[in-house]
């Protein structure tokens, strides 16, 4: 009742309804924002994700402790932060065979398809 009213509490303790965090990389808040981790999967096209769910009510539980800058997480299933030069975001499932960005799909010496931005993009 008081997040949905903007009103966040850090009522709980370790002696008190404890909810166990990996202290490691995330910490109990009693406000969490419901947005998706950035992630390389996801790179791409955060902002218009963080946008949507930015007006979404946030729920109390454990929150991921933030990428330095310039950094992401790998994936969800493995969130160790890596610099975004690095990210290789997966852009299409294709008879499912993953294409990364960039990932040429097909092609002879008169055409090329590259995948970008969840496209195919032939020149």
């Amino acid at each position: 009742e008081c997040n949905t009213r903007g009103v966040h509490i850090k009522w709980r303790t370790q002696a008190l309804c404890p909810i166990q965090c990996d202290e490691t990389c995330s910490q109990y808040q009693p406000c969490v924002e419901t947005c998706p981790l950035e992630t390389c999967d996801n790179t791409l096209m955060y902002k218009s994700l963080s946008v949507l769910c930015q007006q979404d009510t946030c729920v109390e539980g454990c929150q991921m402790k933030p990428c330095p800058p310039g950094q992401v997480y790998h994936n969800i299933t493995h969130p160790v932060c890596v610099p975004v030069a690095e990210c290789k975001p997966v852009c299409l499932t294709v008879d499912g065979k993953e294409y990364f960005e960039g990932d040429l799909m097909e092609g002879d010496d008169c055409y090329s398809c590259y995948c970008s931005r969840h496209k195919k993009t032939c020149t």
